[in-house]
């Protein structure tokens, strides 16, 4: 498993990019180190409200959903109400 993450701080906004490989278990959230990411990225925006996030991954997404405490979601849902946290879809 190989992974780079890259957080860029332009005008309070985290910008991402996340590229990933999967070795051993691409359905694996923890392998893919994706639980790091949106942990920091909770931990940066409750620290910093003031910043933005914009988040594509939703499957990861889903799945690192799957295993947080319900302290956690309800945080990421009023970072989602206030407008600092976004999703964005792109339909094909």
């Amino acid at each position: 498993m190989m992974a780079s993450y890259n957080f860029y701080f332009y005008l309070n906004v985290i910008f991402l990019c996340t590229h990933i490989v999967f070795i051993i278990a691409r359905n694996n959230v923890r392998h893919a180190g994706i639980q790091y990411i949106l942990d920091s990225v909770v931990i940066a925006l409750d620290e910093n409200p003031d910043r933005r996030f914009i988040y594509v991954e939703m499957a990861f997404f889903w799945r690192w959903w799957n295993q947080q405490t319900d302290d956690i979601r309800n945080k990421v849902k009023q970072f989602v109400n206030e407008g600092i946290f976004y999703f964005l879809i792109i339909l094909q």
